[in-house]
């Protein structure tokens, strides 16, 4: 990979983590730097193992500069929290690797498995490192650490299970279990959004309702129908939360 290449991309990353991380920011808690969706996570994973393991500089960048120009954090802190982001996508991506998962992340429900290992184990190191630097800068207290832990972790893992597959399903070249776009894709698309939004505007208990329909899915359509349906859900319902939904 020649050295204008590997700047154009690290570019690219810089700039679509920063753009996601505003985004993100929006739904953060006290004092700023958490979320309980942060899907920079998965475009930072998935430009380490589609682009270039080489493409960590600019998931540093871009996590340093939506810190240090979205959050009340300082430069210092700004810095710590990019280097816990940069480290938890190296860290998957070395996980994938010795998983045997790097080409098919989705190759088959055994892989699946390990995908969401891997995830549920990488996310930890952001969320030690960032609450770690907000503890030594006194930016929350002790006895605001747990909370902020487990909304930074959950954050990553929602972020890359709803982000990564959605990137990773539409940029490889189709295979067996990756095809094109169809008509049935586009009706259990519609129809699970539907769902999801009458069962939010009910304010009823019934959430469970959504899982046969997603379980269906996930057995039955491509994965570039299931993983975009998924993310599209997810965005569903954080607005429709956001808005008294829910």
């Amino acid at each position: 990979m020649n050295l204008w290449r590997l700047i154009g991309l690290n570019l690219l990353t810089a700039a679509g983590y920063y753009v996601t991380g505003a985004l993100g920011l929006t739904l953060a808690i006290p004092p700023g730097t958490a979320t309980a969706v942060w899907l920079p996570s998965g475009l930072a994973l998935a430009a380490l193992v589609l682009l270039s393991p080489r493409a960590f500089v600019g998931v540093w960048a871009g996590s340093f500069m939506v810190n240090a120009t979205t959050t009340p954090a300082s430069a210092g802190l700004s810095a710590v929290i990019a280097s816990g982001s940069t480290l938890q996508a190296l860290a998957g991506y070395w996980l994938m690797k010795h998983a045997g998962i790097i080409e098919q992340p989705q190759r088959s429900l055994a892989d699946t498995w390990k995908l969401i290992g891997v995830v549920l184990s990488m996310c930890l190191l952001a969320a030690l490192v960032g609450v770690g630097g907000l503890l030594a800068t006194s930016a929350i207290g002790p006895s605001a650490a747990p909370y902020n832990f487990g909304v930074w972790y959950l954050g990553d893992v929602v972020g890359i299970l709803c982000g990564f597959p959605v990137i990773n399903a539409f940029t490889r070249r189709p295979s067996a279990l990756v095809t094109h776009w169809s008509g049935y894709g586009s009706a259990y698309l519609f129809g699970v959004l539907t769902l999801a939004a009458m069962i939010l505007y009910s304010r009823l208990p019934i959430y469970f309702l959504l899982l046969p329909p997603l379980m269906f899915g996930a057995y039955y359509f491509p994965m570039r129908s299931v993983a975009l349906t998924n993310l599209l859900l997810m965005i569903e319902c954080v607005l429709l939360t956001r808005s008294g939904y829910g």
